[in-house]
C-alpha cells in the first residue's frame, strides 16, 4: 500500500500500469489511492493519510504526504468481473476495453516472440515447437501465449510432450485419433477397423470426423498469404 503511494510520487505525470490486481484489491488503502490516481479531473491530488508532514523513506531522504499528478492509469486483469464487484467506483471513472484475441492472432503474435520465451531451447527446437501447435491450434479450445511456454518446457521434461501439450490445449480426442490413423493406414478399410475395433463410432462418424479433419488442415495449407507468413 505505501509502496504504491511511494511509486505513484516517484513516477507522477506517468503513465502507469497495474497488472497485479489482486494485490491492489487486497486493502482498503490500496482502493483508496488507486480511486485517487483514476480521478477524471487532469490534476489528481494523492494523499496518504498521516499525522506526520512527511513520509519518511530512508535516514536521508522523504517524499510529502500529499502530491498534485497527471498521470494516466491502466489496469490490466483477467477478470473484469472480480473488478467490478469490488472496484465499481474505480471502473466509473474510466473506460473498460475488452481484448479477445483470434487464434490467428495469439499464432502471429507468438511468431514474434518466439525467441524471447524464456528457455534453453535453440531455434530449430522453437520452430519446431511453433509448426506442432500451428498446426493444430484451429481445433483448440484453449490457446494462448502461455501455451508456447508451457510447450517449452514440456520439451525439456518428458518424451510425449507433443500429446501432452495437445491435451493442454484441449484437441478432442476425435482428432487425434484421427491423426494418428491417416498417418499408420494407407486406406480407409484400414483406418475403419481400427476406428470401430476401439470404440470410436461408427464408419459415418469415421468420415465425417476424417473430413472435417482434413479439410480443416487443408483450409491450413491454402491459407491466405497474410496467413502464411505465420507457419
Amino acid at each position: 500500500q505505501m509502496k504504491l503511494y511511494i511509486q505513484s510520487y516517484y513516477h507522477k505525470d506517468q503513465i502507469l500500469v497495474f497488472d497485479d490486481v489482486d494485490s491492489l484489491l487486497s486493502s482498503k488503502e490500496s482502493v483508496s489511492l488507486l480511486k485517487m490516481l483514476c480521478e477524471t479531473s487532469q490534476l489528481k491530488e494523492v494523499a496518504w493519510y498521516s499525522s506526520s508532514e512527511v513520509l519518511k523513506i530512508s535516514e536521508t531522504e522523504s517524499i510529502p504526504m500529499k502530491f498534485y499528478t497527471k498521470s494516466k492509469v491502466v489496469v490490466l486483469t483477467n477478470d473484469v468481473g472480480k473488478l467490478n464487484k469490488k472496484l465499481g467506483a474505480l471502473l466509473d471513472r474510466g473506460f473498460h476495453l475488452y481484448l479477445d484475441f483470434t487464434k490467428e492472432e495469439i499464432l502471429r503474435k507468438a511468431k514474434e516472440l518466439l525467441p524471447l520465451f524464456p528457455s534453453n531451447a535453440n531455434a530449430e527446437v522453437r520452430m519446431q515447437i511453433y509448426n506442432h501447435i500451428s498446426k493444430w491450434y484451429k481445433f483448440s479450445k484453449k490457446l494462448s501465449l502461455r501455451t508456447f511456454v508451457k510447450a517449452l518446457q514440456l520439451y525439456n521434461s518428458v518424451n510425449n510432450w507433443k500429446y501432452i501439450l495437445l491435451q493442454e490445449m484441449e484437441i478432442e480426442q476425435k482428432y487425434i485419433v484421427m491423426d494418428y490413423l491417416i498417418k499408420t493406414y494407407n486406406t480407409d478399410k484400414e483406418r475403419i477397423e481400427h476406428w470401430i475395433r476401439r470404440g470410436h463410432g461408427h464408419r459415418t462418424h469415421y468420415f465425417e470426423i476424417k473430413k472435417e479433419f482434413t479439410s480443416t488442415l487443408e483450409e491450413r495449407r491454402e491459407a491466405t498469404p497474410e496467413l502464411l507468413q505465420l507457419m
